[in-house]
């Protein structure tokens, strides 16, 4: 039997976010992970990322996944409380181990993972309660998720969420070595993203899923199941947002990259604090809106990928602000932010 020991008490965020915490160790500076001598052990997991990152961005944000009962859980569940994350949620399985995750950056823009799942797999539908999801705005979580023994799970809690009124923002993510097949892959990935409102993926992402690198065509499909904004990374060349209504897009900022690990959580971050916050429903955002919200968004990732370690980077929604200001300022609206020197 699972024990759920230390789960503490909960409050009731805007923004929840399921999935893999996890500790990353990196290899040596330009080694690969056959060659590294040594490995340095940071704070890592996409779901743990996006929570984090949306928590330095002032989001009410909580996590559920399951950590070891072990040193490495006890150090996660701190790290991520210390930065404002509620963590409540988090069970310490005492069946298996933290997961780990061994990366190398032979370059600072591909990094190379080696995944090694743990209690994460241990995660059940009932560590996802109703009481919290009828009053969650948007539960966020991606594929890597889906690959683990947890996949049911988190489905499971996907389909209440939608029942609940929550918005499901599902990132695709797809990381081809965590699956026993890519064919089992699509068809996970497909059955989420049928239930998804909110859909990020980039353009090897699109490939995969529809067969081609067009975002308008693929958005014109994702419309028709019943998403309403589709997000579409493309690495340097920034980001395109799409509704059924409007699109824009935006460039991504100059920044010093050290580490690319993470940028695309924080994106993902900012996109869910800006519709937590946003009084609009999406099919009313303009284009001048959208365009603000891959800004800000871009900002966001571009200022993680200067630190080593995907939470690394010590920043504020104020620092984001800064980064893009040439195209905030002076726009405060009802996608939640304002004055860049607030």
């Amino acid at each position: 039997m699972l024990m759920k020991n230390n789960r503490r008490h909960f409050k009731l965020p805007a923004i929840l976010v399921i999935g893999e915490a996890l500790i990353d160790l990196f290899a040596d500076p330009g080694q690969s992970l056959a060659k590294s001598k040594s490995f340095t052990p940071r704070f890592g997991g996409a779901p743990a990322n996006v929570a984090v990152s949306a928590a330095k961005l002032g989001a009410d944000v909580g996590f559920i996944g399951r950590v070891g009962s072990d040193g490495f859980g006890d150090s996660i569940v701190d790290f991520m409380a210390s930065w404002g994350v509620d963590t409540g949620l988090i069970i310490r399985d005492t069946t298996r181990a933290t997961m780990l995750s061994c990366v190398a950056l032979p370059s600072p823009e591909r990094p190379d993972f080696l995944l090694i799942p743990g209690a994460n797999e241990n995660l059940i539908a009932d560590d996802i309660p109703d009481a919290v999801l009828k009053e969650t705005k948007i539960l966020v979580f991606g594929s890597v998720t889906l690959a683990y023994k947890s996949a049911q799970a988190v489905l499971e809690g996907a389909k209440r969420a939608v029942q609940a009124g929550c918005e499901v923002f599902f990132d695709v993510n797809l990381r081809p070595n965590v699956w026993p097949d890519l064919g089992t892959a699509r068809n996970l990935i497909w059955d989420t993203v049928k239930l998804s409102s909110v859909v990020k993926f980039n353009l090897d992402e699109c490939e995969f899923l529809f067969g081609h690198r067009d975002p308008y065509k693929a958005t014109e499909s994702l419309i028709e199941i019943g998403a309403t904004l589709i997000c579409v990374s493309d690495g340097s060349n920034g980001s395109t947002f799409l509704t059924a209504n409007a699109s824009a897009s935006h460039p991504s900022y100059s920044v010093e990259t050290v580490d690319a690990t993470g940028a695309g959580d924080a994106f993902l971050a900012a996109v869910a604090l800006l519709l937590s916050t946003s009084e609009k429903k999406i099919n009313d955002l303009s284009s001048d809106e959208l365009k603000s919200m891959a800004a800000f968004s871009n900002a966001a990732g571009a200022l993680v990928a200067t630190k080593l370690g995907a939470m690394e980077a010590d920043f504020t929604q104020i620092d984001v602000r800064r980064l893009c200001a040439a195209e905030l300022e002076d726009k405060p609206h009802a996608l939640g932010y304002g004055d860049p020197g607030s």
